[in-house]
């Protein structure tokens, strides 16, 4: 119910918090409902094991991953009921790239804050080139509106606009980019002269369509492991025992 709920919501971080703090007290509780010892902090259990924790799965992180799906269903269902009063509401005559958070509902604002880690991860596949020539991923390095320094403001200016007879205008293109990048382009991308839209592919799956597991392995915290971790797990043991040598060295690099 609680991961239900944060596909929908977004939940202050203290009550996140106080819902971790249930998860220990119930891994941690002896029989009886008596207090047990809580050998290592929850956070350190939300790690895989070849990262010293044992797989339990952070809501913080279960939250970016949820809201990482609706900014993906927002960028490329923009047609749909919901995708076009969410544009209305909070871009109006901004690109979603640019568009701010003041103001808005919880939900928007969770949603821009996502957007600067996944977006860069959203490739749209050159075909009639109605991508925003400047606020979409369309060369697989970036917006360009990141990546390069002259960039006008609020610019509409579309992909295909820069498309003459199928082939790149390359005097239009090294006009507004960067040398570097106007070669890349026409080195790297060959312009489509189609009827069907641009296609938006999720980079962050082989694939390219989007997944909350993808995201959330994507978007969740990281630290750096080690071979000795493999060591702890030994099978057949309780995951409660299995701490004792884990909160044993982390006792003692804290005495260092």
């Amino acid at each position: 119910m609680p991961v239900y709920l944060l596909s929908a919501m977004n939940p202050p971080k203290g009550v996140l918090n106080k819902v971790h703090q249930l998860f220990a007290k119930f891994f941690w509780g002896k029989v009886g409902g008596l207090k047990g010892k809580h050998w290592i902090a929850w956070d350190d259990m939300c790690y895989p094991y070849k990262e010293g924790g044992i797989g339990f799965r952070s809501l913080n992180d279960v939250s970016k991953a949820l809201f990482a799906k609706l900014w993906w269903n927002f960028r490329v269902s923009a047609n749909s009921l919901w995708g076009t009063f969410m544009w209305n509401k909070y871009c109006k005559k901004d690109h979603p790239v640019v568009a701010k958070g003041v103001g808005g509902s919880q939900v928007w604002k969770k949603m821009v804050v996502i957007r600067e880690e996944i977006e860069q991860e959203i490739w749209w596949q050159v075909k009639a080139g109605n991508s925003s020539f400047w606020y979409d991923n369309w060369t697989q390095q970036g917006d360009l509106y990141y990546i390069e320094e002259a960039v006008p403001e609020r610019s509409a200016l579309e992909v295909r606009s820069f498309i003459t007879n199928d082939e790149w205008d390359q005097e239009k293109l090294k006009s507004v980019l960067s040398e570097d990048m106007a070669r890349y382009i026409m080195d790297n991308i060959k312009p489509f002269n189609t009827e069907g839209i641009d296609h938006a592919w999720w980079m962050g799956k082989t694939k390219g369509e989007f997944s909350v597991k993808s995201a959330f392995h994507m978007l969740r915290k990281k630290r750096e492991g080690g071979e000795w971790l493999k060591e702890i797990w030994i099978k057949g043991l309780p995951l409660k025992i299995s701490f004792f040598p884990l909160a044993g060295v982390e006792e003692k690099n804290c005495h260092r």
